[in-house]
């Protein structure tokens, strides 16, 4: 026989008739190639016509015979080295396409199997937390809501230091402040501004004197700021603090911007709540979400919920309120937030979905979070484990258009979730699940479309 008709064989005719000499039937090669049967009866006619023979069986042997096998034995691999060049390129082709027909436990289970371990690094280490983080501040805007009303915050600006000189202010302009919102009907004070120095004698006896006539309705910083892991802190004066209540001031940002706020902080043998909780009036000593409860774990730190809208905080100016310039109304059955903000732009941080803000308005934020709710999260862990059924499904599917419907569809749907349970202050990770089922997809894709180009390109002489 010629040559010349062998090598016009394609490549999906040559692996019909390796599978006749193996007494596959068409049924069991449409099985095994996954393809029609209509299918393979026309390869091994076209592949009879070029042999001009007129059985399938007698068209194998032929082709087993030109690849120097015996008709009754079984193939073994030829080496590419042993064809001429041309002819080679379609055995490379030919083990490229066989690789589709190998069960899960070879090629495509060892794949998905190393794409599950690379997706729990992915997800271990934290490098889908931006992208759950983008796909999460893009609702904010779309969902903004305003604060309760119930806490004000009177911050120490830029106008109130043009007024009144350079910080750190004496301490009678901040024993004036806290006497002034006493009286004019705040329920608490929180005060943001440290403490913890000794300045004029007289001053810090007379602020002494005020706080402790509030006794626990004023709440003093324990500074822990760059050190929410714990430390040294820097605690208010001993005379400022006999009386009064304390809260750390820590903070987790992720991205340039403050996302978490730690419920409690223990330090030198001693439990710190968050100034949020002390604004809100809540316990979070033992602040856990529903799910955690019932997981029996204790969760370290809340989110910041930015869908509330940081331009509705009520914001005062201090000078205005030492002027008498604000009305009673103002203050009058509020939470008061003392913080010091006059250190622009160093105290203005990132806001989701409105731009740039102050530090005074996050912590309304976070106190504001607590108040209305604080979101649930959903960990990565929970919508990777159904990521790994998947991959693992699409390793034993046969038809390539099956799977690639399965992949889009699973990416739609991981994309979608963030937007639909957002509403419902509901944050669920979704990375590492994308970046596992786009891993596996693109590979088999990448596999597919090299497997098909090699079958599509008939062998030539060389």
């Amino acid at each position: 026989m010629s040559d010349e008709r062998i090598v016009k064989l394609t490549e999906r005719q040559r692996e019909c008739l390796r599978l006749v000499l193996k007494h596959y039937t068409s049924k069991e090669m449409a099985r095994e190639l996954g393809v029609g049967v209509d299918a393979i009866d026309q390869r091994l006619k076209g592949a009879m016509k070029k042999l001009g023979v007129a059985s399938r069986l007698e068209a194998a042997r032929i082709l087993a015979t030109h690849e120097g096998l015996n008709g009754d034995v079984e193939l073994v691999p030829i080496a590419p080295s042993a064809l001429p060049p041309r002819a080679a390129k379609s055995v490379v082709g030919s083990r490229l396409n066989a690789l589709k027909r190998l069960p899960p436990r070879t090629w495509r289970g060892r794949f998905v199997a190393a794409a599950c371990l690379a997706g729990i690094a992915f997800g271990a280490v934290g490098m889908g937390a931006p992208l759950d983080l983008y796909l999460r501040d893009r609702h904010v805007a779309a969902h903004h809501h305003p604060v309760s009303d119930e806490i004000v915050s009177v911050e120490i600006d830029a106008a109130s230091v043009r007024a009144l000189g350079a910080t750190p202010w004496p301490r009678r302009y901040i024993a004036g402040i806290i006497r002034r919102l006493d009286q004019m009907g705040a329920t608490k004070i929180v005060c943001w501004v440290p403490l913890a120095s000794r300045m004029d004698a007289a001053e810090d006896r007379a602020l002494a004197q005020q706080i402790q006539s509030m006794g626990a309705r004023v709440a003093l910083v324990v500074d822990t700021t760059g050190d929410v892991a714990g430390g040294t802190p820097l605690l208010p004066l001993p005379e400022f603090r006999s009386r009064a209540a304390l809260f750390h001031n820590g903070v987790i940002s992720t991205l340039w911007t403050d996302r978490r706020v730690p419920y409690v902080l223990d330090i030198g043998g001693r439990s710190y709540p968050s100034g949020s909780s002390e604004l809100a009036g809540v316990d979070t000593r033992g602040g856990q979400a529903w799910w955690a409860r019932i997981a029996g774990l204790r969760l370290r730190s809340f989110p910041i919920d930015y869908s509330i809208d940081a331009r509705t905080v009520p914001m005062i100016s201090a000078v205005d309120l030492l002027r008498g310039a604000v009305p009673r109304a103002a203050i009058s059955g509020k939470t008061i937030s003392l913080v010091p903000s006059y250190r622009a732009p160093a105290n203005r941080r990132p806001i989701p979905g409105i731009g740039e803000g102050r530090d005074a308005q996050i912590i309304v934020l976070a106190a504001e979070t607590l108040l209305q709710g604080v979101p649930t999260e959903v960990p990565w862990t929970i919508t990777f484990l159904p990521a790994i059924l998947l991959v693992t499904v699409c390793g034993w599917l046969r038809r390539p258009i099956v799977t690639a419907g399965v992949v889009s569809a699973a990416i739609a749907t991981l994309l979608l979730l963030p937007s639909l349970l957002f509403p419902q202050k509901i944050y669920i990770d979704v990375a590492p699940a994308l970046f596992l089922i786009m891993l596996v997809g693109a590979t088999f894709a990448i596999v597919f479309l090299l497997r098909r180009r090699s079958l599509d390109r008939p062998a030539k002489a060389g």
